[in-house]
């Protein structure tokens, strides 16, 4: 089962809609951010645009479920659920922290 449309970010015509999408829900219901699921699948260069145009009219709070570093540039805040998984079973004594920290070292930025 596919819960994820694919998008094809490479027709300019397609990518505009979006963004002109993303700044109906800015001006019409004043939201303050957006959460991204899966935003991975979805060329970083496009975000990067969508950020700076929706910005515009004003700051927002951007957030990702992506474990991509660069994905910082266009996101303030990302999560994965591998870490998240990782963590649960830690709590829960199935994991030792020998076994996570290499999992949660992937998300350490080291630019």
């Amino acid at each position: 089962m596919v819960d994820v449309i694919d998008l094809n970010y490479e027709i300019p015509e397609m990518r505009i809609g979006m963004i002109e999408a993303m700044k109906h829900w800015l001006t019409e219901y004043e939201i303050d951010g957006f959460r991204c699921d899966m935003a991975r699948t979805v060329p970083l260069d496009f975000w990067v645009e969508a950020r700076g145009e929706c910005d515009a009219i004003r700051p927002l709070f951007w957030l990702a479920e992506c474990e991509i570093l660069d994905y910082h540039e266009a996101f303030d805040l990302t999560y994965g659920w591998e870490a998240m998984r990782a963590m649960d079973k830690y709590m829960k004594g199935e994991l030792s922290l020998a076994d996570i920290l290499p999992i949660l070292s992937t998300y350490q930025d080291t630019r």
